[in-house]
């Protein structure tokens, strides 16, 4: 074996040697399965909750909070989501209320933590700017 040759197969072995090293601190920093990592530290082994398992939190919510003031209850399909950034479960129920007689439009947006299922926040917005209820 020449001397060039000798140089070419320790320059080609530094290569793979530095390709692994750095493939590998890519899968642990960004806790690839492959080597058993979890998606993120927050989440841990902890459980994830689906969309459907939620919403009935969400809506039990409302009928505790409100009772027989509820005259409605519909769940806005179409806003209903997963927010990944938060990772939680934004719910919206169409609600209208029993106010003085009158029947009084209003969104429920429930923030459910997709890692427990408990109602991080709960914010209810009036329809109609003068419908006035206090929470």
């Amino acid at each position: 074996m020449t001397k060039k040759e000798i140089v070419t197969l320790i320059y080609a072995a530094l290569f793979i040697m530095l390709v692994s090293i750095a493939i590998t601190a890519s899968m642990i920093y960004f806790k690839l399965p492959i080597l058993g990592g979890s998606e993120s530290e927050e989440s841990g082994s902890k459980p994830h909750y689906f969309l459907s398992q939620s919403i009935p939190v969400c809506e039990s919510a409302i009928t505790e909070r409100y009772g027989k003031k509820l005259h409605r209850k519909n769940i806005d399909s179409m806003s209903t989501r997963f927010d990944d950034i938060r990772n939680a479960h934004l719910i919206f129920f169409d609600i209208a209320i029993k106010v003085s007689g009158d029947s009084v439009a209003y969104t429920v947006i429930c923030t459910i933590s997709a890692s427990n299922n408990k109602i991080r926040d709960f914010e209810i917005i009036p329809v109609s700017k003068r419908a006035k209820l206090r929470l």
